[in-house]
């Protein structure tokens, strides 16, 4: 990740070189060379070379998503908006060009997104291919994307979230989450470090904590605008049934999937080889029972699902049968969550690189 970082730099760095007109560019610059941790183009790199492509192709992309990314901070500091002084512990960029020259060097990062996305992919990038990713860019930044993300945090600053009927979660609740993780995670890494191979049942009560399904279910609501946010996060907090059932599909599969790497690593803690001290039953056998109880799990999440729930928004149940759908995805001969290579990357491929048309 570190070098990727200093690939997006070094790139920024000779795309934008210091020229006329120097007040403007320096401003862009000033902005655009702050640092930070690069996670957006280097997301865009790392979904380029998942489906087969390279970092070379991807960068000017790269950039253009860093570009944008750049241009929303200097605006979002601004007086009229969130009036920060310090971005990054350095003097925004009003503060140091003044308004006028933060708006221009703003607008002007914008539009070189697009310029260089497009220019300098020129030759490497089929034209229709580009086309719907600049498309698909101007869409995400739009009225229905990072400017309406702008809008709703500047009226929310003059509301109160209840009266407005918004509900999120506080850091209490958020670090409360962390640490249930992390205590599990804790207690597996214990149990590999001694090669202590618990019972099967207390080996779930880890196991279940660290399957993470209600958060990955909490930051599919995320961004949810056509449901009630109060009342979804109020459900995910009862422990509904269907996300119960979900961390048992997880963990089962998981641990099937990944049986033969982490038992390599000495990761003796694993529900397949937990099962099989607890039962005295072979691998296989173990297996099989695992699979019964995925089997009889993946009945509760349909049947969450098909029941009528008054409380819980069908949207959000719908994405809960989703995660249940994936898993079949992921481990359905071998591990394709942790090791994506192969059939996840034919499967991201066929997808998004060379869709199968339907006409």
């Amino acid at each position: 990740m570190i070098s990727k970082a200093k690939s997006v730099n070094a790139a920024l760095d000779i795309l934008v070189p210091l020229r006329e007109p120097l007040t403007v560019q320096e401003a862009v610059r000033y902005s655009l060379l702050a640092g930070g941790k690069r996670v957006r183009p280097m997301l865009c790199i790392a979904s380029c070379e998942l489906v087969g492509g390279n970092e070379a192709t991807a960068m000017p992309a790269a950039c253009a998503v860093e570009m944008i990314h750049t241009s929303s901070l200097i605006h979002d500091d601004l007086p009229c908006m969130d009036n920060a002084d310090l971005r990054r512990g350095k003097p925004t960029n009003h503060k140091v060009f003044g308004e006028d020259m933060a708006v221009l060097a703003g607008d002007a990062l914008l539009a070189l997104a697009f310029e260089h996305m497009t220019v300098v992919s020129s030759g490497f990038v089929p034209p229709e291919r580009m086309i719907r990713a600049v498309a698909e860019l101007a869409r995400a930044i739009g009225t229905t994307g990072l400017v309406a993300g702008q809008m709703i945090d500047l009226a929310s600053e003059r509301l109160n979230p209840h009266d407005a009927g918004l509900e999120r979660l506080d850091v209490k609740q958020v670090l409360e989450r962390f640490k249930i993780i992390a205590k599990g995670d804790k207690q597996l890494t214990e149990w590999a470090r001694t090669g202590h191979v618990p019972t099967f049942d207390e080996y779930m009560k880890v196991g279940l904590m660290t399957a993470g399904m209600d958060n990955y279910a909490t930051y599919c609501f995320i961004g949810m605008e056509d449901i009630n946010e109060k009342e979804a996060v109020e459900w995910l907090n009862s422990n509904p049934l269907i996300i119960e059932a979900l961390n048992v599909l997880f963990r089962i599969a998981n641990d099937i999937g990944t049986y033969k790497t982490e038992m390599n690593r000495g990761e003796v803690a694993n529900g397949l080889n937990c099962y099989m001290k607890q039962y005295g039953v072979t691998k296989e056998e173990a297996s099989r029972e695992l699979r019964k109880m995925y089997n009889d799990n993946k009945k509760v999440v349909m049947e969450e699902f098909m029941n009528s729930h008054d409380h819980v928004a069908r949207q959000v149940l719908l994405r809960c049968l989703n995660f249940a759908r994936l898993m079949d995805v992921f481990y359905t001969e071998g591990d394709g969550y942790t090791e994506p290579k192969g059939k996840i990357e034919h499967f991201m491929t066929s997808l998004y690189v060379h869709p199968i048309p339907l006409s």
